[in-house]
């Protein structure tokens, strides 16, 4: 069993760490279109501050890559959402809760920008391989999101595939 999911009646369905991870990653990677960069920690935990809310790294990292406990803390997770520019109940898990039209509007944008992550990382990681065999990685990772558009537009990877952080998010 994944550790960011549990197991209900057979079908697994993922935990409230992993749904809030996957939120906040969208939420980064929409943000590039507007901001034309990453989002980095600093700027975060300063936003939350002005809110009166204290973010610390560790939390920040253990919210963003569904590693520790799940974060309720309202205040805090208004403050992301503010910060944001969406709804609060879009991350505070409200039953019927939209998802942004930030995320919505560029979810093309984050398709390509997270397959380019995977595929850079992949020739880094891979580097001695021929460029044919890098070639057909591409078109494995390509046809993996053409299957599948709903299922990248909410976020979710499937099943038992949670791609660690240098694929979702560097900041």
């Amino acid at each position: 069993m994944n550790p960011g999911s549990s197991e209900l009646f057979g079908t697994e369905q993922p935990s409230q760490q992993l749904v809030l991870s996957r939120k906040l990653q969208l939420l980064l990677d929409a943000s590039i279109v507007q901001k034309g960069s990453l989002v980095t920690f600093n700027e975060i935990a300063a936003a939350c501050t002005a809110r009166g809310v204290h973010l610390s790294r560790a939390r920040w990292f253990y919210m963003k890559d569904a590693t520790g406990r799940v974060v309720t803390n309202p205040r805090l997770l208004t403050a992301l959402s503010e910060h944001f520019a969406v709804s609060p109940d879009y991350l505070l898990g409200i039953a019927g809760a939209q998802t942004p039209p930030l995320i919505t509007g560029n979810m093309d944008f984050i398709r390509a920008l997270r397959a380019s992550r995977v595929h850079r990382y992949a020739a880094r990681a891979l580097g001695g391989l021929l460029p044919g065999t890098l070639q057909q990685i591409s078109q494995v990772l390509a046809r993996d999101m053409a299957r599948s558009p709903q299922g990248a537009a909410a976020g979710r990877l499937g099943p038992k595939q949670h791609l660690p952080t240098p694929f979702l998010g560097d900041s």
